[in-house]
């Protein structure tokens, strides 16, 4: 089976992150990584990415900080918010987010909202 899409995930946790990986590797996805939003943005400017899983809570910008730049300087990326914080779904959504997917990800809902976006 061929790659599918390229899902960029960004959350300081390393376990969440790298877990979330092997997942997405395991349903044919590219799956990068990033622990910080600066990061991601860096990340971002060199790498295709269709779909950017992004955590709203991490120590170096705020997510809804990280989605406006990546609004701003690569709009054709989906951004999927994640939060462990269910007050936080309507700002992001708000501010352009695709989706808010609320901590811990309940994986069969998460697939079919990936495979959703994607195709």
């Amino acid at each position: 089976m061929s790659t599918r899409a390229t899902v960029l995930v960004i959350d300081d946790n390393e376990d969440f992150r790298e877990s979330l990986c092997d997942i997405l590797q395991d349903w044919n996805y590219k799956a990068l990584g990033a622990s910080q939003g600066v990061l991601a943005l860096d990340r971002l400017g060199k790498t295709h990415v269709d779909v950017a899983l992004l955590d709203m809570r991490m120590p170096d910008m705020s997510g809804l900080d990280c989605l406006n730049l990546m609004h701003k300087h690569h709009p054709e990326v989906k951004v999927v918010m994640i939060t462990a914080y269910l007050d936080e779904e309507k700002r992001a959504l708000e501010r352009g987010a695709t989706e808010v997917l609320i901590k811990p990800l309940n994986l069969k809902t998460f697939r079919e909202l990936l495979d959703k976006i994607t195709r």
